[in-house]
């Protein structure tokens, strides 16, 4: 029997080499699309997610080799070891990622939109005071959706958002999980004349703020417009205590009156307090959560008197700040953005000193970033202030959960919901590892699944 021999030389000529090659990575990448597009369209009874390490949201050590087993939108067991096999399962291995809780954002302007032309506040609501009702909400829905991909599976949309269109993208993502995070909405904004606007852009005062009456007339006033919260399903009030640096704002009996009543219709009150005398009011008020929080107290506090109280930090970074459009000259500006860091790194260590709980909040709708990316980018903020990596996710994790009254989120345990995003790198070290993403998962479906899928920039 004559033996095998190899074929001669030229069978492995370079073009059928390269031929055999290119059919090869052909094959494979056409079956890693298939893959992917059956698990992201696919609701399969459950869902294995193998992780190689896990943050908890409640620890700062990871758990490793797990795997998370999912289903009916719960985590339901989290064991060790290689994973049974499941027909009914889908099977996603990120055995060389970190698997953590999604991130929750607890403060944002899904449908506040940004200047193409230029960037900062006032020039947001010019724009969004040109646009109709239906751009508005389509704009806001893609805000939503970058949102998701980003990461954060949870967010509270507070106020700037027409009357009640926060209703309706919290409607939309509850029908498809595609469409955004879970959304805790508050409905307009109340404050007194002349508001955030200065009196000026009145086509957005009557949609997006109520107008708040003399104090006698309260009462009245308030079981009306809340019934009205109610009715649409809100489950927060947002206050201006104060109209930044316009006139016109609320003394601590109308914020007293306004907590009692709200929390009489089960409704929960965030403030927004941008100077160090409505810092006081809230404190003395006991609003439920203090946005922005930009000034120190006019007056001193002792710990005891305000520990618990949850501040809702939403700083950006001094690269965003200086992206902000302005009639400063570049080193005005970048003078400018200094003193605003050095400002927010004092008030930071301030509440930490007096074991205030802080949450995260981007509050971003500038035109540099996505929303997504944008708020990401913000989480960096309160790092550069002196927070560790680890509380700045608690703060986007299990402190912003707690004040939305969804203790199981941003956390990850058994029973939990199953709301999970996958980094590469190490996010307890360094944040900037949530711009290697690549995989979120929300209400136990798969929503991106790698590093082009998922906002990272």
């Amino acid at each position: 029997m004559p033996k095998a021999s190899l074929p001669p030389a030229k069978f492995y000529s370079k073009p059928i080499v390269l031929v055999v090659l290119a059919c090869a990575g052909l094959s494979f990448f056409a079956w890693r699309f298939v893959h992917r597009a059956w698990l992201l369209n696919t609701d399969s009874e459950c869902l294995v997610l193998k992780a190689g390490r896990i943050f908890d949201g409640l620890n700062s050590e990871y758990q490793t080799n797990k795997n998370i087993f999912i289903k009916n939108h719960k985590i339901i067991r989290i064991d060790d070891g290689l994973p049974k096999a499941d027909q009914n399962c889908s099977f996603i291995d990120r055995s060389k990622a970190v698997v953590m809780p999604g991130l929750i954002d607890a403060h944002t302007h899904l449908l506040l939109n940004p200047d193409p032309q230029t960037n900062g506040p006032q020039s947001a609501f010019r724009f969004t005071a040109g646009q109709s009702v239906e751009e508005r909400y389509a704009q806001g829905l893609m805000n939503a959706r970058t949102q998701l991909l980003a990461g954060f599976t949870l967010s509270r949309d507070l106020g700037n958002s027409g009357y009640y269109l926060d209703r309706l993208l919290a409607d939309a993502a509850a029908r498809d999980v595609r469409e955004g995070p879970r959304i805790v909405y508050s409905g307009p904004g109340f404050a007194r004349w002349p508001t955030q606007l200065g009196g000026q852009l009145l086509k957005l005062a009557p949609f997006d703020y109520i107008l708040l009456p003399p104090y006698q007339e309260l009462d009245k006033f308030l079981q009306t417009e809340l019934a009205q919260h109610f009715k649409y399903g809100a489950k927060w009030i947002k206050i201006y205590i104060d109209n930044d640096s316009e006139s016109g704002g609320l003394g601590v009996p109308g914020v007293k009156k306004i907590v009692e009543l709200a929390h009489a219709a089960d409704l929960r009150v965030a403030a927004h307090v941008t100077q160090a005398w409505s810092a006081r009011i809230a404190l003395q008020g006991k609003v439920d959560s203090i946005e922005h929080f930009w000034q120190i107290p006019d007056v001193e506090f002792k710990a005891e008197d305000v520990a618990g109280t949850v501040v809702v930090l939403t700083d950006e970074t001094e690269e965003d700040c200086l992206q902000t459009v302005s009639t400063d000259s570049a080193a005005e500006k970048k003078a400018r953005c200094q003193a605003e860091q050095g400002r927010n790194r004092m008030r930071t260590q301030w509440a930490l000193q007096h074991h205030m709980r802080i949450a995260f909040g981007s509050d971003y709708y500038g035109n540099g970033r996505s929303r997504g990316s944008g708020a990401k980018q913000a989480l960096v903020a309160l790092q550069n202030e002196g927070l560790s990596p680890f509380q700045v996710l608690q703060a986007a994790g299990v402190n912003a959960g707690q004040l939305l009254m969804r203790p199981d989120s941003g956390v990850l345990r058994e029973g939990g919901p199953a709301d999970l995003i996958a980094v590469q790198g190490d996010p307890l070290r360094n944040l900037e590892s949530l711009n290697q993403m690549d995989l979120v998962v929300k209400e136990g479906r798969p929503i991106c699944l790698d590093l082009w899928d998922c906002v990272n920039k």
